[in-house]
Order: structure tokens, then sequence, then C-alpha cells
């Protein structure tokens, strides 16, 4: 549709194609054209701030979002958007401001208890941020990530068995493959964090079943990948090489964009 819209339309298609072949300075450049085209618009300066947030500019990112609040201060998306930003800089107490702001907002939304919930873990508030995903779920019992959340926090507590709980919880209550593979990911995490190598694999290897049915050879590939960073960390240099090149082998295969598969290829050195 890029011929076929306005300027800004363009740059804003052009920019997520950019990202999505890995080219992040064609990314960066087209919001920064984005932005000066229309200064006054808020999602331009949103878009520019993903963009920074992306390369790990959190400061610069931090004030893409400032002005679109400033624009318009009732946008939330921004406001989340702004407390990542500021978490990343270890600026908690303004972006617990931010989330606050963000649940002022849009209230009977999840989201906002969630992205407060995810800031109250990392400040090591368990209890709190059990308590935010609590309200999250009791406005949307099927809003996975809050679950998943909950997990996470008893995980932190050393509560394997508690975590590995609500994480089975949210893989019944998924409705798509996806929402499985973020909950058997989550899994995987939960028995690495209690040295369980094998059943962190098995957990993968189920992702893999569910990407298998429906011919994801890309999926796969990041599967495989997966596998063999969790080898590598154990130590099992030969059997992590070997699903690092079966990645590789699977993403060449795989329905992707040529651009996608010479990003895939060029990472792929980094995992050898």
């Amino acid at each position: 549709a890029a011929g076929k819209v306005s300027e800004g339309e363009r740059l804003w298609i052009q920019g997520v194609e950019a990202g999505a072949n890995g080219d992040t300075k064609l990314r960066g450049e087209c919001y920064q054209k984005l932005v000066a085209a229309y200064s006054d618009d808020e999602m331009s300066h949103q878009l520019l701030g993903f963009h920074y947030n992306a390369i790990q500019q959190y400061e610069d990112a931090a004030a893409e979002y400032r002005k679109a609040v400033q624009l318009a201060p009732n946008f939330a998306p921004a406001y989340n958007q702004l407390g990542y930003a500021l978490r990343a800089v270890e600026k908690n107490a303004d972006a617990e401001a931010a989330f606050r702001r963000y649940i002022e907002l849009i209230p009977n939304e999840p989201n906002p208890y969630d992205s407060l919930a995810e800031l109250q873990m990392r400040m090591g508030r368990f209890a709190e941020s059990i308590e935010s995903y609590q309200k999250a779920l009791s406005i949307n019992p099927r809003f996975l990530s809050a679950h998943r959340g909950i997990a996470a926090n008893l995980m932190y507590q050393d509560k394997h068995k508690e975590a590995l709980e609500s994480f089975q919880k949210a893989y019944e209550l998924a409705g798509t493959d996806g929402e499985k593979r973020l909950a058997l990911a989550g899994m995987a995490v939960c028995y690495m964090d209690g040295d369980k190598l094998k059943d962190a694999i098995e957990s993968i290897n189920r992702i893999s079943a569910l990407a298998e049915q429906r011919g994801d050879k890309a999926l796969m590939a990041g599967n495989a990948v997966t596998r063999g960073d969790l080898l590598l960390n154990a130590g099992k240099i030969a059997d992590a090489e070997a699903e690092f090149n079966k990645a590789l082998e699977l993403a060449r295969q795989a329905d992707i964009p040529d651009k996608v598969k010479k990003n895939v290829e060029l990472r792929s050195h980094s995992n050898r």
C-alpha cells in the first residue's frame, strides 16, 4: 500500500518494513522524517520512541514519549511506553508515575495493571506485583500475561512448583498456538531457573511440535536457536553447535523474505 497513501503513511509503512528486515538505520531515518513532517502528531513521536527504545537509547525514547503526551495528554499508550523507557534507566519512581497515569486513563483495561506489576516485580515488590496482576485478571481472567507474571513472581521467590502451576493455567486458557507458545516458553525459563535442563528443552520441543504442525520452519528455527542457547549455557558445546546449524538450515528453507533470511544468517555467525 506504500505507493497509494500519504507521505506520512508511506514513511510509517517503510519504517515498519525496515524494522522487520533488521535495518534499524533506515527505520530511524523514516521515523525521523515522519516527526519532522508531522511534529504536532503524537503517533509520530511514539513511533520514533519505539525506534530509540529498540536500539536501547532509552533517554531519547523517553523524550519522544514525553513529547507525545504533551501534544495529547490523554494519549494512554505513550504513558505505557514512557514507563518502560524510564524503567530501563532505573528511574523507577518516574516509571511508576507514568504507569499509574496509564491506569487513570483506562482503568477498565487489564494492561495498565499488568505494566505496573512488571515494574513492581523488577523492584522486588513481589506481593504488590501479584496483587496488580490479580487486578488485571479481575478485569479479564484470560489476560494470559498476568498469569505468566504471577508465575514469574513465584519463580523469583524460588517457588518453582507454584510457578509452573501458574504457567500451566496460562497454557490451559490459551486460545491460540501463539498463547500456548508463550506459556511453554515461560515453563522452560522456570525449569532452567531450577537447574532442570532436560525439562526446559522438553518445553521448547513442545513449542516446536506446534510449529511443525503448521509447517512453520521459521519458528522451528527459532526454537532450535533457543535449544542451542540452553545447551551452550550447560556447557554442551557440540550439541549446541548442532542446534545452531539446524536452525540456519531451517531458516533457509522457511517461507520468509530473502532480507530476513540474510539477517538470520548474520546472527548465526554470532551463535556459532
